[in-house]
């Protein structure tokens, strides 16, 4: 019925992808909420590329140690 190495694939996946949305929710970088909800969603949706992709989007003076 269900392969079990594919389940555990993709239960691991939406992990990591839960992780980078969490990361970027949870970020000190001083952005306005609803830049902020973007990047969550971006890194739900894409995972680490779309966090990383956001993070490069945002001015350096106003990221705090990521």
């Amino acid at each position: 019925m269900f392969d079990i190495g594919l389940l555990v694939g993709v239960i691991t996946l939406m992990i990591l992808h839960l992780a980078f949305a969490w990361k970027a929710l949870n970020s000190t970088s001083v952005i306005d909420p609803k830049r902020r909800t973007s990047w969550t969603l971006l890194s739900f949706i894409l995972g680490p590329a779309g966090y990383y992709f956001y993070l490069g989007t945002i001015p350096c003076e106003l990221i705090d140690g990521e």
